[in-house]
């Protein structure tokens, strides 16, 4: 387990430097977005993981001999108050750092689902209101607007299409 937090912590930093600088200079990502974005996400939680277990793993090196070992001594140092041999201020700063940067991490994610949640009951009023449905279809509205515009707003089954009337 030693060594799978060396490794871990070797991908981490390969996910936030060298990665990153190589996808923003590569050319097909203009003519393949979605793809592009789809890598950009999986490379920030690749690398978010791959940190949070590197110092998880590290922490958890004087508990246990493999990571379910090392949670189950966790657990029963937690919860049973056990001593723990081994264990110093390193240790259980890097477990520390873990736990915050995993809750960092889980609460960043919910704040970003609230504010999109948000803005997008925002524009969905605002559309209601400067809007009307579309006589063939109920789930796209049409604005009054000369300039040719189309948009959808996503929302899983509450998704509308934007038409303007140009």
């Amino acid at each position: 387990m030693f060594w799978a937090s060396y490794l871990l912590a070797a991908l981490a930093v390969i996910l936030a430097w060298p990665v990153p600088v190589m996808l923003s200079r590569a050319r097909w990502t203009a003519r393949a977005p979605m793809t592009a974005l789809i890598l950009w996400q999986a490379i920030a939680l690749a690398g978010g993981l791959s940190m949070i277990g590197a110092m998880l793993t590290w922490g958890l090196v004087p508990l246990g001999d493999n990571l379910i070992a090392g949670l189950r001594g966790l657990a029963a140092l937690l919860i049973e108050y056990q001593p723990a041999p081994g264990l110093d201020l390193v240790h259980v700063f890097a477990l520390s750092a873990a736990l915050l940067l995993g809750v960092h991490l889980v609460f960043t994610l919910l704040l970003t689902y609230y504010r999109i949640h948000k803005q997008r009951s925002r524009h969905r009023l605002l559309l209601n209101l400067l809007s009307s449905p579309a006589k063939d279809s109920p789930k796209t509205l049409v604005i009054n607007h000369p300039a040719p515009v189309a948009y959808c707003l996503p929302g899983g089954s509450r998704s509308v299409t934007v038409l303007s009337e140009a």
